[in-house]
């Protein structure tokens, strides 16, 4: 077992399922110059309405009357957010939030902390092995990808490189604790699109949307992460292994100076490895891909965001690596990408059609995907969301 610490290099948003609403959730308000969302407690609500206004209160909701000056009305005492609040979420800059806006809630224990899953980093971890294998010539996705089921297109995959069910399953191998935060770690971001379009900026806010989010440059608490070896392990690595030996000794490639190395994954330095690798190789290809838009709205800032996350990525040391998980990542981390270099032209072409059915024709021409998730506000850097550092500590 070792011990690991997980950094953010950009705000993380691991959402809990709940989307709170604007004057019924939460409530914008400044405390000592700054402003911050406060998420309404309704224990401390009730002390200050009392149960003789609890009609008042629904029907100054159904008004649409501030909650601040809801409350001010049904107190004798100077009210701050602080006073009818259970956690306070810093924003960069004030937001012009309509009545009911909605904001995506971050997951929190039952201490009322923010924490990441191991489930979502694990989750993270076995797309970028599955890349892995599928780029290495391991397996051929043409032949398993299921073009018939949008949400599980790649289980096939999946099922033929990792195991058929959880029983089989080698990732039983990799078990992961949950990332724990300190108290007070959260902001908040209005996350809007970077957007590839005809005539239009690529700076795109139609469809932005408030998340709150644990903010970069936050150091976890440490925890957990083995590598238990397993006879499903041990049958992945063969199987890998000799599909390489295979292709190393066909003729038509034994000419070409860098062969396939087999693979052991025999520690956690070594999965590191695998993993910034994969994570850096995403990122190179992201520049590639909106190099060609360079002097579109947005895009150069966006451009700048990830050769700062390239950066971090070749810094990495021994037993160290860079992860995307969570919210924002996008087509290409959440899949891992694989498919693009992975799937003929023609399998390539049904698989865009199958993740645009309506569109095929309205984005003819486009790149797939043309648009990415970001935190851009005028007169503030660009911010993605969801990378972290992953460092063995013992």
């Amino acid at each position: 077992m070792s011990k690991v610490q997980l950094t953010t290099l950009t705000p993380v948003h691991i959402g809990s399922g709940n989307v709170l609403q604007n004057n019924i959730d939460f409530i914008q308000g400044v405390v000592k110059g700054y402003t911050y969302l406060g998420i309404l407690d309704h224990q401390k609500l009730m002390r200050i309405i009392g149960p003789n206004r609890v009609d008042s209160w629904v029907a100054a909701i159904e008004r649409g009357e501030g909650m601040g000056d809801f409350l001010a009305k049904c107190s004798s005492k100077e009210l701050t957010i602080e006073n009818y609040s259970s956690r306070l979420l810093l924003c960069l800059y004030p937001l012009n939030m309509a009545t009911n806006e909605p904001m995506r809630e971050c997951v929190h224990d039952g201490l009322g902390r923010a924490y990441i899953p191991g489930s979502s980093l694990k989750g993270s971890i076995r797309t970028a092995l599955l890349a892995f294998f599928v780029n290495k010539k391991n397996h051929d996705g043409n032949q398993t990808i299921d073009f018939k089921n949008k949400k599980r297109a790649a289980q096939k995959t999946e099922s033929a490189l990792f195991g058929s069910d959880p029983n089989t399953d080698c990732f039983r191998f990799l078990q992961i604790g949950d990332v724990y935060f300190n108290n007070n770690c959260e902001e908040v971001y209005n996350m809007i699109n970077i957007n590839e379009r005809e005539r239009k900026s690529f700076v795109d806010r139609s469809k932005h949307q408030l998340v709150e989010a644990i903010f970069d440059e936050e150091a976890s608490l440490e925890f957990n992460m083995r590598i238990s070896q397993s006879a499903e392990l041990s049958r992945m690595i063969d199987e890998y292994n000799r599909r390489v030996e295979i292709w190393n000794n066909d003729p038509r490639n034994t000419r070409k100076k860098n062969l396939i190395k087999k693979f052991e994954i025999s520690d956690l330095k070594t999965l590191f490895s695998i993993i910034n690798s994969h994570t850096q190789q995403i990122l190179e290809q992201e520049v590639d891909i909106w190099n060609d838009y360079i002097e579109e709205d947005g895009v150069r800032d966006y451009l700048d965001a990830i050769n700062d996350m390239i950066e971090s990525t070749s810094n990495c040391k021994s037993g160290e690596c860079v992860l995307r998980v969570g919210h924002a990542s996008g087509w290409r981390f959440t899949t891992g990408a694989w498919t693009e270099d992975n799937l003929n032209d023609g399998n390539w072409d049904r698989l865009v059609d199958l993740a645009r059915p309506m569109n095929r024709q309205k984005y003819d021409g486009m790149q797939f995907p043309k648009s990415r998730r970001v935190n851009y506000q005028k007169g503030h850097d660009m911010t993605l969301l969801g990378f972290v550092k992953l460092k063995i500590v013992e």
